[in-house]
């Protein structure tokens, strides 16, 4: 069943999370906290930047393309968002029993980035990217940083 606009508008403008499916698994998305896009934001900083040539897109695509395994970690820390660190003291017993339970937050990025990498091909990847960052708020971090430039420019006048 379809949504109705009503239900699309009422979703993004509650942050509702939504989820998505990779595999076997499903992730409940929630929006992404400014940490998030912190970490989205160092992760496209490391994609390779080349302008491709339009008449060697294939090749040139091609020749970059082992360098672009960073996708998958996109789409997971999309998906998986950035843990905060625990703030309590903890003793190894119970750092340990929280690594078997929860598993590492770095390990667990991986693995659904390798998962991501081997279940979806360029256009879906394109397409699960494109439907993560659709709710979050990048505009308004994107005006937030703008802004803070900006106050950085100006210059004393005295």
């Amino acid at each position: 069943m379809s949504k109705t606009i009503e239900n699309k508008v009422a979703e993004t403008i509650l942050q509702e999370p939504f989820e998505v499916k990779v595999g076997d698994k499903s992730y409940h998305v929630a929006p992404a906290s400014t940490a998030t896009l912190i970490e989205v934001s160092k992760l496209i900083s490391q994609l390779p930047s080349v302008k491709l040539d339009n008449d060697k897109v294939v090749q040139e695509s091609l020749q970059i393309a082992k360098d672009c395994a960073l996708l998958g970690d996109i789409a997971a820390v999309l998906v998986l968002g950035v843990q905060l660190p625990c703030a309590t003291k903890k003793t190894a017993v119970t750092r340990w029993f929280d690594k078997w339970r929860n598993g590492d937050a770095l390990t667990q990025r991986r693995a659904l980035a390798t998962e991501i990498l081997h279940h979806y091909s360029a256009s879906g990847l394109n397409n699960l990217i494109a439907e993560l960052l659709a709710p979050m708020e990048v505009s308004s971090f994107f005006a937030l940083t703008t802004f803070l430039l900006e106050v950085n420019l100006l210059k004393a006048t005295r």
